[in-house]
């Protein structure tokens, strides 16, 4: 009897040591994507950034302001439609990423009934 519940006991802890491992890889995988995606969007906007500001630091007449305006103008509505992008596909891998750790724990969930069940009606038959 001793035997049989230890065997269980070990299969149980076994099961979830591996589920906390694919967890921790999944949440690692993801926050490195998170990651990425940051720092491109950061990459590309100073790009930008930098590039305006050496078009608006050459402005001396206000014929040359004129015509930086629209520039600018266009540069608020890309860098903001940009984050809004970027702000969606981090949501998107939030989601996932939620989805993935419900699956490994429903999968955890019906492996310990399983388990549960089993027992329980080895144990009514004696």
């Amino acid at each position: 009897m001793f035997e049989q519940f230890s065997t269980q006991l070990l299969n149980a802890s076994k099961q979830y040591a591996d589920t906390i491992v694919k967890a921790n890889t999944l949440a690692v995988d993801h926050f490195e994507k998170f990651v990425d995606l940051q720092l491109k969007t950061i990459e590309s906007r100073s790009v930008v950034m930098a590039d305006f500001v050496e078009v608006a630091a050459s402005v001396k007449t206000p014929e040359d302001f004129r015509t930086l305006l629209p520039k600018s103008v266009t540069l608020v509505k890309e860098t903001a439609e940009k984050s809004v992008s970027v702000s969606q596909e981090i949501a998107q891998l939030f989601n996932k990423t939620g989805e993935q750790f419900a699956s490994l724990l429903k999968g955890q969930f019906d492996s310990a009934n399983d388990t549960l069940v089993k027992t329980s009606k080895v144990a009514s038959k004696k």
